[in-house]
């Protein structure tokens, strides 16, 4: 029994480096170097004149920026607790920032924003590289809000920080 078994597993072992070989023998980076080198030179001097026009019609990132803080709203606590955004709106928060681990992208932090003579928590989600922030810092936040979370502090997705 054990004789079958040894021959069954070098049967198997010899069957899987077997696959394994015709796999590499098929697949080298050089050739997807090539192909994708080759497919570049053919549709990059078309390319270049449509990259140049479409390139010069897009706004800079500055002026992005600069249209969504004269299109932000400021928040409402109550608004944002009840649904009542559809997370198509530009918002803007000024608050403290509270509670914060990291700052890259996808990290996020709680910001304290005094209202109505109280004061608003918001769950602020970063979707913006190089983002500096430390506990107890003013920031002005701009973005939409997330209707996805059912439960929980209304969360603002943060493109745009001050």
């Amino acid at each position: 029994m054990k004789k079958v078994l040894i021959i069954i597993g070098s049967i198997v072992s010899a069957f899987i480096i077997f696959i394994g070989a015709v796999i590499i023998m098929n697949f080298s980076p050089e050739q997807e170097d090539e192909l994708i080198t080759t497919a570049t030179s053919e549709t990059s001097t078309n390319e270049t004149a449509t990259q140049t026009d479409e390139s010069e019609d897009e706004p800079s990132q500055d002026e992005l920026d600069q249209k969504m803080r004269d299109e932000a709203e400021v928040i409402d606590f109550i608004a944002a607790n009840n649904g009542e955004y559809t997370g198509d709106e530009i918002i803007k928060a000024t608050g403290v920032v509270k509670v914060v681990v990291n700052t890259g992208v996808g990290d996020d932090f709680l910001l304290s924003v005094e209202q109505d003579g109280g004061y608003a928590m918001y769950e602020v989600f970063i979707l913006r590289t190089e983002v500096d922030l430390n506990e107890g810092d003013e920031v002005t936040v701009y973005g939409s809000i997330d209707t996805e979370l059912p439960e929980g502090l209304p969360r603002i997705i943060g493109v745009l920080f001050e």
